[in-house]
């Protein structure tokens, strides 16, 4: 698994909290787009438009919050140690 071969920080577990939100809200993403696409009577398009624009904008949102800091430095940070500033 990904997550064993990253070290056991509270920057690390927090990076990959963030990257589990993204991916969970790609798969809301897809859902809706597949049941658009499949399913959708007409008359609920609109709804299901304005759903996944929510779906984007707060994947967008994980995406920004989570990638502050850069990913790769901050993973490599060991308890007692902190980010250089960059």
């Amino acid at each position: 698994m990904i997550a064993d071969s990253f070290p056991d920080t509270p920057a690390c577990s927090s990076l990959l909290a963030r990257m589990h939100e993204i991916h969970d809200l790609d798969k809301a993403a897809a859902v809706l787009a597949w049941d658009r696409d499949m399913n959708m009577p007409r008359a609920g398009l609109t709804g299901r438009i304005q759903q996944m624009k929510v779906v984007a904008l707060a994947r967008e949102a994980a995406e920004l919050y989570g990638y502050q800091d850069d990913p790769l430095n901050i993973c490599q940070l060991r308890p007692g140690t902190e980010a250089s500033g960059g």
